[in-house]
């Protein structure tokens, strides 16, 4: 198959299955290390006891950066949120929170529109998209 080609020379090639955001918008910003913290929720917790893997991506003008690195904490019911904090990117005021319970694999996204790079996951917010896995087995 032949690689298309953007406006400003940049190929992409249609099998690729990495982000195509990376292609089509070169200068994403990729959200600095965030650090996840279990701590007592500021309002009433809904997110059950559990381990959490988190990443972030910054919205930008064009497209949605690079995935952070990942990080991950442990709720139990003393400590029944996890608080993100996050370097803010200049231009940025959009954010997905990647969420999951097995690492790299995340089952809910979250956007946080924040000015000040945090987010407490007490289990209250919506997610703007859910993934789903199943199998089937030969009976």
């Amino acid at each position: 198959m032949k690689a298309l080609s953007i406006d400003n020379g940049v190929n992409i090639n249609p099998l690729w299955t990495d982000r195509i955001a990376i292609a089509l918008y070169p200068s994403a910003v990729k959200v600095t290390t965030p650090v996840a913290t279990a701590a007592p929720a500021t309002v009433s917790s809904s997110l059950p006891a559990g381990h959490y893997f988190y990443a972030i991506s910054a919205i930008g003008a064009l497209a949605e950066g690079i995935l952070s690195d990942e990080v991950d904490a442990t709720t139990d019911s003393t400590n029944d949120a996890v608080g993100l904090t996050f370097d803010q990117q200049a231009g940025i005021s959009e954010y997905r929170i990647y969420r999951g319970v097995a690492s790299g694999e995340y089952t809910e996204v979250f956007v946080c529109k924040t000015d000040a790079g945090t987010f407490e996951d007490d289990g209250s917010h919506i997610a703007l998209e859910k993934y789903y896995s199943w199998s089937a087995s030969k009976q």
